[in-house]
């Protein structure tokens, strides 16, 4: 904003200055002039009154959007508070649980915190799933509402792979996950993987322990239908997570594995040489994986048996002399005598 003063005739101006002075001077004389004439007036009275409508009308436009909002607001609250409790338009109808072996459909409901009849939008999705979660022989859980007012949940359980011999025997997972034991307490028959010095973990924990995890993959990658070898394998040994060892059933042929990350392809070649062995009944002395493409085993030498042969010495019979012309046993006489074919010599 730029502010004129005018000055005094005094102020020592030059002639530019005096001139935009007087100019200013008369400009202020004419709208003073102005301002006191009742035309000035007339035209600032109409412009407030404008003013003023406009306030009024944005001010009453503004209390009854707000009056309508409101309104709208509680009305809708008692319908919906109306809905919410006098009809099931909005109660969840069905619950489907899907992927259930050993849990029971009243565990998952019950831990999930969901029921028939329950309002729809009590039911949080997220916190259903992570409440699931801590379910022991959960491995995963996904929990979802549809427009049909059902509730769907998807369920991946926890399989026992290997039996862990630690303080106490315990069924793991493939993650080596400690699985609850089952509730008519027998043991699965398993494969059972020995060499690792720890105490059980709870129910749901993990085995802290390096080779607990190799182990127990290489416990489910036997188990899978495409090799088959875990009705073979007797013990895993872990002591080591970059030596493991599975104990074969038959003869108790030791394994060498190294990592439990050995592919398919490989297992499959270990299957295939043990039908061929079995088939020639070639008894190996132990079978070593950790060879790239191809399978090493080691036969058991020959067994050499030795016989122990007793030979009593007979008895000696002195018999008298032959006589003359006599046939002797041999078959031969003394000069002159006749043999056993009628000959004589």
């Amino acid at each position: 904003m730029t502010i004129f003063r005018l000055r005094g005739p005094g102020d020592g101006l030059d002639d530019e200055g005096k001139r935009a002075n007087e100019a200013l001077t008369r400009l202020m004389t004419v709208q003073k002039e102005s301002a006191a004439s009742p035309e000035w007036r007339q035209w600032q009275g109409g412009r407030r009154r404008r003013r003023v409508r406009r306030s009024l009308l944005v001010i009453g436009l503004v209390l009854c959007l707000a009056t309508l909002g409101a309104g709208g607001w509680f009305g809708g609250r008692l319908g919906f508070e109306w809905v919410r409790n006098e009809t099931d338009l909005l109660r969840v109808q069905r619950v489907e649980v899907n992927g259930i072996e050993r849990l029971t459909l009243i565990e998952v409901l019950r831990a999930a915190g969901i029921g028939e009849g329950q309002y729809l939008f009590d039911v949080s999705p997220d916190s259903a799933a992570a409440r699931l979660l801590k379910v022991p022989l959960v491995r995963n859980a996904t929990v979802r509402r549809t427009w049909k007012r059902e509730i769907l949940i998807d369920l991946v359980e926890r399989h026992a792979t290997a039996l862990a011999m630690l303080d106490r025997p315990v069924e793991i997972d493939e993650e080596a996950v400690v699985l609850p034991p089952a509730s008519s307490g027998s043991v699965a028959d398993l494969p059972i993987i020995r060499g690792l010095d720890i105490t059980a973990p709870a129910a749901g924990q993990a085995i802290n322990d390096a080779a607990a995890r190799p182990a127990a993959a290489l416990a489910a990658r036997l188990a899978e239908s495409s090799v088959n070898l875990a009705d073979r394998v007797s013990e895993i040994w872990a002591a080591d997570p970059d030596s493991l060892v599975l104990i074969l059933m038959t003869h108790a042929i030791p394994v060498k594995v190294g990592r439990g990350d050995i592919s398919e392809r490989r297992l499959l070649a270990l299957r295939a040489v043990l039908d061929d062995l079995a088939c020639k009944e070639i008894e190996p002395e132990y079978i070593d994986l950790r060879f790239a493409g191809q399978v090493v085993y080691k036969p058991k030498p020959a067994r050499v048996e030795i016989v122990e042969v007793i030979v009593e010495p007979k008895a000696v019979v002195k018999r008298p002399p032959a006589k003359k012309g006599a046939v002797t046993k041999n078959g031969v006489g003394k000069k002159g005598s006749q043999g056993r074919h009628g000959r004589h010599t």
